[in-house]
């Protein structure tokens, strides 16, 4: 009697044994695509992170560009300021004027005047390519910033995949305990 309430026992359980060997299969997809999906959620964090690397070196292009225009326009309003000495000399307008030895540095700077200004535009130029730049990466950043939150529910939701996989597992590894007692019982 003892022997066959047990294995009446080990009987009872066999329905919760034959719905876990159906569901293991989807069970186990489902743990790999919740693999999947952690994966991709640390590619994104990843990606993420290059994106916030990516801005603070665009930043400090930006920061080390605009000193340098600024040190450019600097440069330049001197040299106007030299060559405006040109026109505040007492012989202006005279043959002496363009033979005055103390008004050579004047004449020099009216040469480096439109260089200047080159580089003043071309570092304008740049600096409008780095913040359209920083405009695109920021939005991509944006894009991404719920990477870590998303990482997060796809690890935990991969690890309650994997509990059920494991639970379903152990539980179909019961079939062949079935098998014996539905032999003992008959």
């Amino acid at each position: 009697q003892d022997r066959r309430r047990a294995c009446l026992g080990v009987l009872a359980r066999a329905a919760a044994v034959r719905r876990a060997e159906r569901r293991l299969p989807m069970a186990e997809l489902v743990l790999q695509a919740r693999a999947a999906r952690v994966t991709t959620s640390r590619q994104q964090l990843q990606d993420l992170n290059e994106c916030l690397g990516t801005v603070r070196a665009a930043q400090q292009r930006l920061v080390a560009t605009v000193r340098e225009a600024g040190q450019a326009a600097i440069r330049a309003d001197d040299l106007g300021r030299r060559f405006g000495l040109t026109n505040a000399v007492p012989c202006v307008g005279t043959d002496l004027q363009g033979q005055c030895q103390l008004l050579g540095d004047a004449r020099e700077a009216r040469a480096l005047i439109p260089g200047a200004q080159s580089v003043i535009a071309r570092l304008a130029g740049e600096k409008a390519s780095i913040e359209l730049e920083l405009v695109t990466l920021r939005a991509r950043c944006q894009a991404l910033a719920g990477a870590p939150h998303q990482l997060g529910q796809a690890e935990r939701a991969c690890e309650r995949a994997r509990a059920r996989v494991a639970r379903l597992a152990q539980q179909a590894a019961r079939s062949d305990e079935i098998a014996r007692a539905h032999e003992a019982l008959s």
